[in-house]
């Protein structure tokens, strides 16, 4: 029993704190996007899931296609400096 309560607790405090990190994610509008597509100081990654990605007919020129499996080349290609757009859907 306290294993199980010890095990709770852990998964309610990182819950909690996942809640305070995310409250520093600014969400974009579509309109502040389309209004900031050829900007150079963001990048656009496109996050959906390879179905997603594959099966659908709209794409965002300029996006960089970001899946965990090729992590290293994306992050290593975008500035630094640059705000990050992420989509999904």
């Amino acid at each position: 029993m306290k294993k199980t309560l010890g095990l709770l607790f852990a998964c309610l405090l990182l819950s909690a704190i996942s809640l305070l990190a995310a409250a520093d994610v600014q969400f974009m509008s579509t309109e502040e996007l389309k209004g900031n597509l050829n900007a150079e100081n963001i990048s656009i990654l496109d996050v959906r899931s390879e179905r997603g990605w594959s099966n659908s007919e709209v794409k965002i020129p300029g996006a960089v296609r970001a899946t965990w499996d090729n992590f290293d080349e994306w992050s290593a290609s975008l500035p630094k400096d640059n705000k990050l757009v992420l989509y999904c859907s």
